[in-house]
């Protein structure tokens, strides 16, 4: 639909030039510039929005908010998970869409415009057969005689005239008004705005500037002639002929309403040169439509471009870094994207990209952070797959060769670990201190979001820690106490970045880490312990009684029974046994016992899970969810 918002920015670039011409210019008497004004903001209505101008602005390298890069199997009410696993997102086969009539849009507008185009060439056709007949030249104009149909009109330097009901000082006045319309050149205004109003005939603002051009012309021509004849003469003949029929679009008319506002303005005086300084006032209007539909400002790191051969794609995490697609890899539910940085090849989650990039593309991507993947290879002779648990990296922006924005991951405060802890990346803004050094408080601020650590009652004293750097902190027992605001007194650790120094809290980092720092993963059997997973296997209960699957949904359900699929759209629910998805959208294969479940909510017993995106076999009860994950127990 970009041609679209082409045109509905074309139409705003001109509601704007055209309310400053109503506003301030339209009672001004220097014709000629408000006739060339019109004309000059209609061709940069145009432009404007088709022009692109990148102002690109290179930001310190700050932390990103970034997923666990420790991830390990979760066992929530038997169901067995990897988080976060980043899953493709790509249509299913033979997807049924429901109708969307925008799809017409662009047929029925191009329909229209043809339509009034050939009602246009139909009346330039018109206009020139009645050209095709004898006329007489008099110093340049054509004049052609007609009783019937349009008179005292012209159209280039063709004058239709009724001879019959004009003396000759009418006469002479006409023609000295049609002149001024032959030599200023007023017939190629009107050609223009057919065109303009065949490609914009939605838009009421055109027919409006078509009349006040019509009528700079006319206060041009009138303003001429009256010199001539005078202006008690002229106005006069105007009124004489004021009751005439239809005229053809094409035609300047010499009676052409409005008769009252061209008689008022023949005894108006004219303006003062010194106003023609007004016009200046156009300029910030024309400036303020580039900025704000042209100039994009985008932000930046600078991307690392060379990377020595021994050097590891975890040593790149945090950073921004450019380099070329080299092919994809299937992941269990997914896939990822080999990108050669230097000579490193990075796997990238493809979940983020879609189909936005092919092979031999280059990219820059901001790394920040890894997870596990269970590939899918076949060896050299090709008959044979294995499965094999690899490390790909998640991102939080990309962008094309061009510097194009692909991607930009939404910002959050804070994100979960598999854990339950919370995370982020921040900037300090204040340390608090007693008067014994002893550190009471810590501000952290960054993108908007402001995190207040009360740590006094673990009587910390650092001074390596300043004002403006870089952390990584993890916490619980956040309070929202304010807009974009959280408070928590349960600071579980804090980190440089780099990681240099460190703020622990023993007491809680023993409950949620190892000594290793790997995460330690709940169990609701322990109330305020966490331990290693324990997998789900195919002997457990739910499997074995075999409970039948129940779906339903508020907006449709289609089933494609070639393929086996059933589509639920809106409120979706799906059940089997204690397990409870709920989502905008679900895909429930009924030969496989598969399905996919967008916007998930999982409920089982009571635990609840939340994601972007789950992926569930019901076979096995394996569950796969792509985060941000958040989990709680009810």
């Amino acid at each position: 639909m970009e041609w679209l918002i082409y045109l509905l920015k074309v139409s705003a670039c001109m509601a704007l030039f055209f309310a400053f011409y109503l506003l301030v210019l339209r009672k001004l008497t220097f014709f000629k510039i408000n006739r060339l004004y019109l004309l000059l903001s209609l061709f940069f209505s145009f432009m404007i929005p088709a022009l692109q101008f990148t102002i690109e602005r290179e930001m310190v390298q700050s932390p990103i908010i970034v997923q666990s890069a420790d991830v390990q199997d979760v066992d929530l009410g038997g169901v067995g998970f990897r988080t976060p696993i980043v899953v493709g997102s790509g249509p299913t086969d033979e997807e049924v869409v429901p109708f969307n009539w925008l799809t017409f849009l662009p047929y029925i507008y191009s329909s229209i415009v043809a339509g009034l185009l050939g009602l246009a060439g139909w009346r330039l056709f018109r206009l020139l057969k009645q050209t095709n007949v004898p006329f007489k030249t008099i110093n340049g104009l054509k004049l052609v005689a007609k009783k019937q149909g349009f008179t005292n009109c012209s159209f280039f330097n063709y004058v239709f005239i009724d001879e019959n009901n004009l003396n000759e000082i009418e006469l002479t006045a006409l023609l000295a008004h049609e002149r001024v319309h032959v030599k200023q050149y007023h017939s190629i205004d009107k050609l223009v705005l057919m065109l303009v109003k065949a490609f914009l005939w939605f838009n009421p603002i055109v027919y409006l500037y078509g009349k006040a051009l019509e009528q700079e012309h006319e206060y041009e021509a009138d303003r001429a002639t009256s010199s001539v004849v005078g202006n008690e003469v002229y106005a006069t003949l105007l009124l004489k002929l004021a009751v005439g029929k239809g005229v053809d679009p094409l035609l300047h008319s010499f009676v052409k309403n409005p008769i009252k506002q061209r008689i008022k303005m023949l005894f108006n005086s004219k303006s003062k040169k010194m106003k023609k300084l007004t016009y200046l006032l156009a300029l910030p209007i024309g400036l303020g439509l580039i900025w704000g539909f042209t100039v994009k400002i985008t932000h930046h790191t600078k991307p690392i471009t060379q990377i020595e051969q021994s050097q590891s794609p975890d040593s790149l995490i945090g950073k921004t870094v450019k380099g070329k697609v080299i092919g994809f890899e299937k992941v269990e539910m997914g896939e990822v994207i080999n990108l050669k940085v230097g000579n490193t090849v990075v796997p990238i989650s493809k979940f983020y990209l879609k189909d936005k990039v092919k092979i031999g593309d280059e990219i820059t991507v901001r790394l920040t952070g890894k997870s596990l993947g269970i590939i899918n290879k076949t060896d050299a002779k090709g008959n044979k797959s294995t499965i094999i648990e690899e490390p790909y990296y998640q991102i939080s922006k990309a962008v094309d060769a061009n510097g194009k924005l692909i991607y930009e991951r939404p910002v959050y405060a804070f994100l979960y670990e598999a854990n339950r802890a919370r995370f982020a990346w921040s900037t300090i803004k204040t340390i608090e201190k007693d008067a014994t050094g002893t550190i009471k408080k810590i501000v952290l601020y960054d993108k908007g979001f402001t995190i207040n650590l009360n740590v006094a009652a673990q009587k910390f004293k650092n001074d390596d820690f300043k004002q403006g750097d870089s952390i990584v902190v993890k916490f619980i027992g956040e309070r929202l106490t304010g807009n974009k605001t959280y408070t928590t007194d349960k600071m579980i650790a804090l980190y440089s970045w780099p990681k240099k120094y460190e703020l622990i809290n023993p007491a809680l980092y023993s409950r949620f880490y190892y000594k290793n720092g790997k995460q330690k993963l709940y169990n609701k059997k322990q109330s305020v312990g966490y331990t290693k997973p324990v997998l789900l296997n195919t002997g457990h209960k739910a499997v074995e009684n075999k409970p039948g699957v129940t779906y339903s949904a508020t907006d449709s359900t289609i089933v494609n029974k070639a393929k086996g699929l059933v589509y639920l759209y809106g409120n979706a629910i799906i059940e089997y046994g204690k397990m409870n998805f709920k989502g905008s959208k679900i895909v429930y294969d009924t030969r496989s016992n598969t399905a996919e479940v967008k916007d998930a909510i999982y409920t089982y017993n009571k635990d609840l899970l939340k994601a972007n995106e789950m992926k569930v076999d019901f076979n096995t009860q394996r569950l796969v969810a792509n985060g941000p994950v958040f989990m709680r127990n009810l």
